[in-house]
């Protein structure tokens, strides 16, 4: 009898599965790599979370990597600067989250298929009127150390003429925590960290935004070259394909969908802070063909330029800010498609007009006082009115610097229509603050008073800033929570449109008059707001108060005049009794005597 036939078929099959994967083990041993990888904070690109696990876009995308080529990753953590230094010794063997420059490229090997693409943005503290880079001179920036944003913001504010204070920081996370607890008026960000974190920090997100990169994975120049393009191998099939790994990582941090919305935001104010960006790639690209051409890395760095060139040629032919390129006299030389689009004009109608041909007569000596600023001092901004092709006058903001000595550079909106509206809520603001009526605006959960008119600060003897810390029940003090929330309740369930009752505001000093509230609810901005017109009636229960006297007074001596009349009356009919009496008393003596004397007869 064969040794084989006394066992059953499933404990062949798995001895022979056991032979086979101890076979192969050390084969699946020995082909494992390791691979060192620095880690630092920077939500939500890289990060390690609570439990202290790496986790980010790009560590889910390396980790994915390192399953299917049988990478042990070991994460190291630091600060920038520390992986940044554990990198140049080669202390590790990858970095995740590096954005792309020519200084760098001196110094790592990038990857070539860029990770996704990232700019910086301002985040300041609310109490800050931050809205323009002008804004942020003198103030305190705080900056991660070694981070691009420490070098760009740097070269912007310079090139701009603008100082500040910077405020360093290990993380973005410590550059928001300086803002926030007052060491700092503003911070510097990428946007992916910042739009996920500026409301957790109770920062403002600003308009200012510049310096578009590219991110990418790096090694030390000339090592591990291996690694970088394995990545590119996979980065290049997942972005190829829909639904990828790729895309399902950054759908999974990533609000897509506002991005998109933001996208012309965006675009709005890049191009003018950027512009130092874009010209510096500009130029690099005018010297290229002086980078020797055997060189593979030169050769790299070239196409590189070449695309990062006919990106921002892409970005500016499709931004919806107007841009005018002009030589020494003013004549335009270059538009994009967003300068037809306000104007009226074509392409080739625009290229040869002056400035002066599209701004009315009348402003044409603040259109060349602005023009020779540009020329002199490299930059200006002003508001214009122009002249549309159809005839009819606009209104446009014109951003404006000089680019070389021959070439100035314009970027215009057309505001016409906010002109309108501004001019349009500043009258009714001024018809709002002027009323006599006092006006009040609230929020329908905490009732905190966010808005109000002079008329309101008048009659209560309270200054803006204290009334703002109010709520109507403050004001209100005959009434308590719940017969208040009863005059709102049917506003709430939006069972009645208006509410309308009598009540007592008091003062500052506590003393208090007749008011009449009329109550609605109004949308503003996706929010429901309450509004509360309210009329001093003093006056009218006042004259109330004295027509219900009168009335009083009247009715008693109408009451009085009628138990006259009836006591009066009385005596009369009494009177008329007794004369008719009398009267038949006096017939019945007349006929008595009449009757004695015909009987003498």
């Amino acid at each position: 009898m064969k040794l084989t036939k006394s066992y059953p078929f499933s404990f062949r099959y798995v001895l022979v599965v056991c032979l086979i994967l101890l076979f192969f083990a050390p084969l699946k041993i020995s082909a494992e790599k390791f691979v060192t990888v620095g880690i630092y904070q920077n939500k939500p690109k890289i990060f390690l979370n609570e439990k202290e696990i790496p986790s980010g876009i790009f560590v889910d995308l390396l980790n994915e990597i390192a399953k299917q080529e049988n990478w042990d990753l070991r994460y190291i953590p630091g600060t920038w600067n520390e992986c940044l230094e554990h990198l140049r010794d080669a202390t590790i063997d990858l970095m995740p989250d590096m954005a792309f420059s020519l200084s760098r490229s001196e110094e790592f090997d990038f990857n070539k298929i860029t990770v996704i693409d990232s700019w910086s943005g301002v985040y300041a503290d609310p109490r800050q009127r931050i809205f323009r880079l002008s804004d942020l001179s003198g103030k305190r920036i705080s900056l991660v150390i070694g981070s691009v944003q420490e070098k760009t913001f740097s070269q912007l504010m310079n090139g701009f003429g603008y100082s500040y204070t910077m405020i360093p920081a290990n993380s973005f996370e410590n550059a928001f925590s300086h803002v926030k607890i007052g060491l700092a008026d503003a911070a510097v960000a990428n946007h992916l960290f910042g739009e996920t974190h500026y409301s957790q920090y109770g920062l403002n997100k600003t308009l200012i935004v510049f310096n578009p990169v590219s991110l990418h994975f790096a090694v030390k120049k000339g090592f591990n070259i291996d690694l970088i393009n394995t990545i590119d191998h996979y980065l290049d099939r997942w972005i190829g394909q829909s639904n990828s790994f790729y895309y399902q990582s950054i759908s999974s941090y990533l609000d897509l969908s506002r991005e998109q919305r933001d996208h012309k935001v965006f675009w709005f104010i890049i191009f003018p802070l950027s512009l130092l960006f874009i010209l510096a790639v500009l130029l690099l690209f005018l010297f290229r063909k002086k980078l020797t051409s055997g060189s593979k890395d030169l050769i790299e760095t070239d196409t590189q330029l070449r695309q990062e060139k006919d990106k921002f040629q892409n970005y500016i032919e499709h931004a919806p800010l107007g841009i005018f390129v002009t030589d020494i006299f003013g004549n335009y030389i270059e538009v994009n498609q967003a300068a037809c689009d306000i104007t009226g004009y074509d392409r080739d109608e625009l290229i040869g007009k002056n400035i002066s041909n599209l701004i009315p007569p009348e402003e044409h000596a603040d259109a060349i006082a602005h023009f020779d600023s540009v020329t002199t001092k490299g930059k200006a901004s002003g508001k214009f009115t122009f002249i549309h092709h159809s005839g009819k006058q606009r209104i446009w903001t014109v951003e404006a610097v000089k680019i070389s000595e021959d070439r100035f550079l314009g970027f215009v909106s057309d505001i016409t229509e906010k002109e309108r509206d501004r001019a349009r809520i500043n009258r009714l603001g001024k018809l709002i603050e002027s009323t006599l009526n006092e006006i009040y605006i609230f929020e329908p959960d905490s009732l905190r008073i966010i808005e109000t008119n002079k008329a309101a600060l008048d009659h209560t003897g309270y200054s803006r800033d204290e009334i703002l810390k109010l709520t109507p029940l403050d004001l209100n003090l005959d009434l308590t929570p719940a017969e208040f929330e009863n005059f709102i309740l049917p506003l709430k369930e939006k069972r009645r449109d208006i509410v309308i009752f009598e009540s007592r505001h008091y003062r500052k000093d506590k003393t208090f008059y007749e008011v009449e509230v009329h109550l609605q609810i109004i949308e503003y901005e996706n929010e429901s707001l309450f509004t509360a017109i309210v009329l001093d009636i003093s006056k009218r229960k006042e004259t109330e108060a004295e027509l219900k006297a009168f009335k009083d007074q009247l009715e008693k001596k109408v009451e009085e005049k009628t138990k006259e009349l009836r006591e009066r009356v009385a005596e009369l009919e009494h009177f008329h009794e007794v004369t008719i009496e009398r009267e038949i008393r006096m017939k019945e003596i007349s006929d008595e005597l009449k009757a004695l004397k015909g009987g003498d007869k």
